[in-house]
Parts: structure tokens; sequence; C-alpha cells
């Protein structure tokens, strides 16, 4: 089984693409855009602002992530954990080439077991993916942030525990 959250959904669908599904049971992704509609709203601003006060714009995202606040030590280290990879480096990993077509192509294309956990800025995406892709099971956490794996742990644990059980059982 294979997990991927945010940009690792994206790099999981991408995996697929590249190197196939035959060594998965089954794919998790985590509040990531898979194409379908509606398109997410265009950020615009967020590349531009590691350019221009990357420690401000690091700051930021940290904070948005969660719905229940982290300490600030928390906040402090993940801001620098993220700072170990080079502003450069950073950009290019959110700067894919593809269409959003690409990465619904693989999604539907992708016919093994799959889970899409979500916040509600993804509700949209994941009812249109369980109806173009029967089968597609779906959670949505409207009380977390992006970060919904700490914002309520138990239940992620729980679903994907769910989850991986099921595929021994296929």
């Amino acid at each position: 089984m294979l997990v991927g959250w945010s940009l690792g959904a994206i790099e999981a669908l991408q995996y697929v693409h590249m190197f196939g599904a035959e060594r998965l049971a089954g794919l998790v992704l985590v509040d990531s855009s898979v194409g379908e509609e509606p398109a997410p709203k265009e950020g615009g601003t967020f590349l531009q602002s590691l350019r221009d006060d990357r420690d401000k714009s690091l700051d930021g995202f940290v904070r948005a992530i969660f719905k229940h606040p982290p300490t600030e030590s928390e906040v402090i280290g993940l801001v620098k954990g993220a700072k170990r990879i080079s502003v450069e480096n950073s950009i290019a990993l959110l700067s894919y080439p593809f269409p959003r077509t690409h990465w619904k192509q693989i999604v539907h294309a992708y016919t093994k077991p799959l889970l899409y956990v979500v916040t509600p800025q993804f509700a949209e995406q994941a009812k249109n993916l369980q109806k173009n892709r029967p089968g597609t099971e779906v959670e949505v956490f409207r009380d977390a942030g992006h970060a919904l794996f700490v914002d309520e742990p138990e239940r992620f644990n729980a679903l994907i525990t769910r989850f991986a059980q099921s595929l021994s059982s296929r």
C-alpha cells in the first residue's frame, strides 16, 4: 500500500504512472487535487512569496495547514525542516509540467483499491472521483486542516488501518 499526502499524493500518482501498480495492493491519496472538477482555486502568489520572504511564507504555510494550532516550538521545528531544501528545489517540486488531466487519467486508470481522504477543499473532487471511478472509497474530514492526520489522528489512523486490513482480505 502506498500513502501520499498533499504533494506526496501527486508523487504517488506519478509513481503509478512511471512504474505501474503491480507492487501495490492499494493506494491512499490524502488531501490533494487529483484532476477532478472543480479545479482548486488559483493560489498564484505562494511560489513568489517563497522567493520574496521564505521565512514568512513557510511560517504562514505551516500555521495554515492545521485547524487546531500547533505549539510554537512545533511550528519552529516544521519551518526549520522545510528550510532544509533550497528555495529553487522547493519551487521545482511544486511546478509539475503536466496539466490537471494527467493526474485524472492516472487515477482513473488505476484499477486497485483506492482511498481518497480529504478536507472540505477537495470534497467536490472526491464526490466526482467516486462517480467517475466506481469503487473509490472517500472520507471527508470536515473538522480538520490540511494536516488532517495531526488534527484528527485517531480517526485517520483507524481509517488507514481498516483500509490496509481490507487489502489483505482481497
